[in-house]
């Protein structure tokens, strides 16, 4: 399992009724399972207002509808201490989420008269862009309020990633003869963020796989764009390329990319006409633009 989480704080937000009863974290979650979720509160009474009592919610809830995605009551208000700590809970089941959410602390429980006379609770949040591609909201009574994109709220959450390694595979660049430029990227790292062994690999037939022809570049720990040389190649064959990843779990291939060792050969601007020897063919570039190839050897 992996933790999330945003812990910096200089300024507090009230939750109550009246005022504010929720207070959240707009994050993009991708395809992952949460199971629990946590916030940095207090209880706060200020002024003659009698102590608050009500629960506390956690909750996980769509940007999209507002629709809960998952809830757990975390306890009454009055159960929190008046220092600030982080709280948790766990959720009865684990939920799947691949989309926006908001990360929600609820309550509405306690009075509010005016900021120097009230009785709720407190949650810290951070007055300056620290999360990236997040930011803090609430909601006063029934509508959300958009807090300056540069608030972001303390929370984290306990998670495992869902999601499988992807690899694609780009189109072949600089091909000679003899050898060519494999092009490629990691797009998305599967449930243990890492890569062991990444390449291309390569054959005469479809599907290559590592079982072939194949380079090796190491380990990643990135997603990105990468390239590989391709060496020991026949003039004049037709070859299927994949890109490729392997991780804890299994090897991932991009899609097959064919081309022809030698294919553009002479260099230049492709005008009908052009003609090479390359192994076996001739090859030429048609009046219509394509590249053609013909035996050696036959009569026409």
């Amino acid at each position: 399992m992996s933790l999330q989480s945003q812990t910096q704080n200089d300024t507090d937000v009230v939750l109550v009724s009246g005022l504010r009863l929720r207070v959240a974290q707009r994050v993009t979650i991708v395809s992952s399972t949460i199971t629990h979720l946590g916030f940095y509160i207090k209880k706060s009474t200020v002024g003659g207002t009698p102590a608050a009592t009500g629960n506390v919610t956690f909750t996980i809830r769509k940007v999209s509808d507002d629709s809960l995605v998952a809830s757990k009551v975390w306890g009454d208000v009055s159960a929190l201490s008046t220092d600030l700590a982080w709280e948790t809970v766990a959720f009865d089941s684990p939920v799947s989420v691949n989309e926006e959410v908001r990360f929600c602390c609820e309550f509405s429980g306690g009075g509010y008269t005016s900021g120097s006379n009230y009785s709720g609770m407190i949650l810290r949040y951070m007055a300056s862009n620290v999360a990236a591609s997040e930011n803090m909201c609430w909601m006063n009574v029934s509508t959300w309020i958009q807090t300056p994109t540069t608030y972001d709220a303390t929370y984290y959450f306990v998670y495992t990633s869902n999601a499988l390694l992807t690899v694609n595979t780009q189109a072949m660049t600089n091909i000679t003869e003899s050898t060519a430029t494999g092009n490629g990227s990691i797009a998305v790292f599967g449930s243990d963020g890492a890569v062991t062994q990444y390449g291309h690999c390569w054959n005469t037939s479809t599907d290559p796989t590592t079982a072939n022809s194949k380079t090796t570049l190491g380990a990643k720990t990135t997603v990105g764009l990468f390239t590989s040389g391709l060496t020991g190649l026949t003039p004049g064959t037709t070859y299927y390329v994949r890109a490729y990843a392997t991780d804890s779990v299994d090897t991932y291939y991009g899609v097959n990319v064919d081309f022809v060792a030698g294919e553009g050969i002479p260099i230049g601007t492709p005008l009908a006409g052009n003609i090479a020897v390359i192994g076996e063919y001739i090859c030429y570039i048609s009046y219509s633009g394509k590249r053609r190839k013909l035996p050696l050897g036959v009569e026409y």
